[in-house]
């Protein structure tokens, strides 16, 4: 078990327990790189030569397959399929009940950098091939979303629905498409420079059958959309990047034009990593780093590595 220090106000009368302390807590709470490193600790003790279940943890089995890096990986929502993306360009299935490899899912013509599956047989991944790609995995089809004319990477993907996707790419745009269409029906600047306050201007028209006319002037350079967490039954999206803050959205999904509204934001210094957000949507954890999590072009040396729990203000 790991406890993580909690500072709570001064108390009037007698002390209060455990459980009305946390109440106190503050609503940024940071596990610091030494504590982190007890987890790592406690983690390779539980994980290794001659160790127990009862230690903690135990390595059931290793999926070997991949002939480069595992960028992303994801669990089937009720099943026992387990989703894994890789610097290889494929996404792997395997079965984590029998502990055995089903089907490798050919297409994207770069790495792939995310994805997220829910319960039926559909996933959702985005690659650096500017594409986000649905996949129905039993009937061995993929539909192929392209991503925004001033992006070359689709950084991470989050589905809202079986018919819903939101994709953060490397442009500073945030974009919510449907199923039924292959453009976003909405995309927001979610980094940078006019981010939260207005939308992508559309890419310029072209004549039938010809790409599109280039853009004028210098191109604009934004942060990149690093990660995405969603509360699904909410529709509460958070977009993390590098300029210091994350950002909350709400996802509007009824009907054919979907679309996103900024509702709030919270500091969060670096590089974030990666987001995820209580079923409740009460919680979000932020993991921040002084890098890029697939490589390290940029470094911001003021940031930690660190894992922050911030409280949301949901009404009750």
């Amino acid at each position: 078990t790991l406890t993580v220090n909690q500072q709570s106000g001064q108390q009037s009368g007698q002390q209060r327990g455990r459980e009305d302390a946390k109440e106190k807590t503050s609503s940024l709470e940071q596990v610091t790189p030494k504590v982190t490193q007890k987890v790592t600790e406690l983690v390779a003790n539980s994980t290794g030569p001659g160790a127990s279940a009862g230690a903690g943890g135990l390595e059931l089995r290793s999926f070997r397959g991949h002939k480069d890096a595992v960028t992303c990986l994801g669990f089937q929502v009720g099943g026992s399929t387990l989703f894994t993306g890789s610097l290889d360009r494929t996404l792997k299935l395997w079965n984590v009940k029998d502990m055995g490899f089903m089907d490798t899912l050919y297409g994207h013509q770069c790495a792939v950098n995310g994805l997220d599956v829910l319960r039926r047989e559909v996933c959702m991944t985005g690659g650096r091939d500017r594409t986000a790609r649905q996949w129905k995995w039993a009937e061995d089809k993929q539909l192929v979303f392209r991503g925004n004319s001033g992006s070359t990477s689709v950084e991470c993907v989050r589905m809202l629905g079986e018919d819903t996707l939101v994709t953060g790419d490397d442009a500073g745009l945030i974009s919510i498409w449907s199923h039924l269409k292959k453009k976003p029906t909405h995309t927001l600047i979610a980094a940078g420079p006019g981010a939260a306050t207005r939308e992508e201007p559309p890419p310029p028209p072209s004549a039938k059958g010809k790409p599109p006319a280039p853009l004028e002037g210098p191109r604009v350079v934004r942060p990149w959309v690093v990660s995405l967490g969603s509360a699904r039954a909410l529709d509460l999206v958070a977009s993390g990047s590098s300029d210091g803050v994350v950002r909350l959205w709400e996802a509007k999904v009824a009907g054919p034009k979907k679309s996103l509204r900024p509702v709030g934001a919270v500091p969060a210094e670096g590089f974030v990593n990666g987001l995820a957000v209580a079923s409740d949507g009460r919680f979000l954890a932020v993991c921040t780093g002084q890098e890029h999590r697939m490589g390290r072009w940029e470094r911001n040396p003021k940031a930690k590595n660190a894992l922050a729990i911030i409280r949301l203000p949901i009404p009750e």
